[in-house]
């Protein structure tokens, strides 16, 4: 087979020898091509990661089990644990014999209100057992810390009732895991003239609301709610838009507000 091609110089044409077998491929001669193994290609190098969560080496095992017991706390690490172990460490022997008998004590001797649920030194607490304080007014708090955070606001003069959680059916928290039906009885012998539910603004504390109000209608208790809107300082795109609708939904005159003033 003789084969002519433009070299595209000139206008010439040239003449090119025949193709041979050796030139033609594979595929050309109708055979079909042998595979061609590769070797795998070699896994890349593992990264070196740190891994937080190890223990440390400490020279002491009495230190690795103080430092175990700070990390068991809400929002300590072990670097913080390590930190607050050593500085006790450090201090005289009486204050840290008086810090671990503190809190020793603190377990043993803790109470919670008959009344309230609120942490207390007696059956009764401070804020029930003052008798300046309004009755009526009830303010539904999910927990203690929540309780301790309105009462230093000190717009609050009424009584409170800790439930001790809301209801969470993902977590297998229902209504009987709750100190509910103590707020029912109170609500029944008519010691409750408006229950102020100042649980956090979630799914779940909004289920909780929903529920409560079902149950103290029964007994004829208005249920209010916490303002909810832009918090001061914030900026306006920054707000989800919840927070913003329920804002433009509950909003109120200037004058209103301006007066401010306690709560009953």
């Amino acid at each position: 087979m003789n084969v002519f091609r433009h070299t595209g110089t000139r206008g010439r044409r040239c003449l090119r020898a025949p193709f041979s077998a050796a030139d033609v491929g594979p595929a050309a001669r109708g055979l079909r091509p042998k595979a061609v193994t590769r070797p795998p290609p070699a896994p890349p190098a593992p990264r070196w990661k740190p891994n937080f969560a190890r223990k440390m080496n400490l020279p002491s095992r009495l230190l690795d089990d103080a430092v175990e017991a700070f990390a068991g706390l809400p929002g300590i690490g072990r670097k913080t644990a390590l930190r607050l172990v050593l500085h006790l460490l450090r201090r005289p022997g009486e204050e840290g014999s008086a810090f671990g008998e503190a809190v020793a004590r603190m377990r043993r001797e803790i109470r919670f209100c008959r009344v309230c649920r609120n942490a207390s030194d007696a059956d009764t607490c401070a804020v029930c057992a003052n008798a300046a304080r309004n009755n009526g007014i009830v303010c539904v708090v999910e927990n203690v810390r929540d309780l301790l955070a309105i009462e230093q606001t000190g717009q609050f003069s009424g009584r409170y009732h800790v439930l001790g959680g809301v209801i969470s059916p993902l977590d297998g928290v229902g209504p009987e895991q709750l100190a509910i039906e103590a707020l029912d009885a109170r609500a029944r012998n008519g010691e409750i003239r408006e229950a102020l539910m100042a649980l956090p603004p979630t799914i779940e504390g909004d289920t909780t609301i929903h529920y409560l109000a079902r149950r103290l209608e029964r007994h004829g208790v208005p249920v209010t709610l916490l303002a909810r809107g832009v918090s001061f300082g914030g900026d306006l795109e920054y707000v989800d838009e919840l927070t913003l609708a329920r804002s433009i939904a509950t909003r109120r005159p200037y004058e209103d507000q301006a007066a401010g003033g306690p709560t009953p």
